[in-house]
């Protein structure tokens, strides 16, 4: 079985637009204004605490949280409000497992025939157990990727490409994490280059439509903070889209044809005794 690309990004987009995946937009754009205000306010708190042991003074009223030669010399931290360090590093925690629960369902979304809304059972449907071991199975693959790209750069990538839909195991098949490790690496078997060109082309998309805000920011940091926030919504969702439909892709034509997930065109790439 083989990937295809354009097939994958356009279902993406597809699903993305639809009314479906403008809902899942909404969501994680509150989840991420939400979240901004937490790590804006922790990075504030931080960076007080840090000012006590400095010689500078704390600078207060309209000036504080600026920083020199910033763009535009603006408020770096917008949304900051004043909360204990305490609170803020609870919420960050419970910020980490809502956002993996937010992924799960948005990954079983996609992965169905829905385009108009988002069931309930989609979001019922084992998610402390699916979130608590998407949560897991994300830090095994970050902790995994990381010693490989330390190592080589080369094994992290494989690495990584190999265990692309651990997510969507997890997700769409109620898979634990060991499980969906193992799964995930045969069904990338044979689909690894088309994967990392799917990756590439992705982020490539993520960060022209996010560059905007760069130029935004030299002019008013709220309005761009703010702007790349409902961007990074869109693109986070595109993604998990595009993703979701690669799986889709491989799982139906694997059931198709009945074909062993191991089997794939062979390259050097995707023979790991000769990486």
């Amino acid at each position: 079985m083989s990937l295809q690309i354009d097939e994958a990004l356009r279902e993406g987009f597809n699903r993305t637009i639809a009314r479906s995946g403008l809902i899942l937009v909404g969501v994680f754009l509150v989840f991420s204004i939400a979240n901004a205000v937490v790590a804006q306010s922790f990075s504030q708190q931080m960076l007080e605490f840090a000012q006590q042991f400095s010689d500078q003074p704390i600078q207060s009223g309209q000036n504080a949280g600026q920083v020199p030669f910033a763009p535009g010399g603006g408020q770096q931290t917008p949304l900051a409000v004043p909360l204990p360090l305490p609170v803020l590093g609870l919420l960050s925690l419970v910020g980490a497992i809502v956002a993996e629960a937010i992924r799960i369902v948005a990954i079983r979304v996609f992965a169905s025939d829905n385009t108009e809304s988002v069931p309930g059972e989609t979001v019922r449907r084992r998610i402390v157990l699916a979130t608590l071991n998407g949560v897991v199975g994300g830090f095994v693959v970050y902790l995994l990727t990381a010693i490989g790209l330390v190592l080589l750069v080369v094994p992290g990538v494989y690495i990584a490409l190999s265990f692309f839909f651990v997510r969507q195991e997890i997700a769409v098949a109620d898979k634990n994490f060991i499980d969906a490790l193992r799964d995930s690496w045969s069904l990338t078997a044979g689909n690894r280059w088309e994967l990392l060109g799917l990756a590439v082309i992705v982020f490539v998309i993520n960060l022209v439509a996010s560059s905007p805000t760069i130029v935004l920011a030299f002019l008013d940091q709220t309005v761009a903070t703010l702007l790349g926030l409902v961007i990074g919504s869109f693109t986070a969702v595109f993604g998990i889209a595009v993703a979701t439909r690669a799986y889709a892709q491989l799982t139906d034509e694997r059931a198709a044809t009945g074909g062993d997930p191991d089997e794939g065109a062979a390259s050097d790439w995707d023979d790991p005794a000769s990486v």
